[in-house]
């Protein structure tokens, strides 16, 4: 981690330099952030767990049931990229 990151997160969790809350509202916004892309990541693997599963139930639907779950791991990745996106300009931006 950078050193800007690192003096970052140490003024948002120390109370030695008295209570701002903009940075403590930025460290716990960006924490929920974390949450909520652990989430997006559990939720794209139990797609592909339940798409194989179906595949080894049925294993002539294997194509419709890719195609599907394709569509939707790209449509949860997108969640995950705008999580990345608002995660970085709350951290960098002025």
């Amino acid at each position: 981690m950078s050193l800007d990151v690192i003096n970052f997160l140490e003024d948002a969790t120390t109370v030695a330099t008295g209570f701002d809350p903009a940075n403590a509202a930025k460290f716990w916004t960006i924490a929920i952030i974390a949450i909520a892309m652990a989430i997006v990541g559990t939720m794209e693997a139990l797609a592909v767990v339940f798409t194989l599963n179906g595949t080894a139930r049925n294993p002539e639907a294997a194509s419709k049931m890719r195609t599907t779950m394709l569509i939707g791991v790209a449509l949860v990745e997108t969640v995950a990229i705008y999580l990345l996106i608002v995660a970085m300009l709350l951290l960098f931006a002025a």
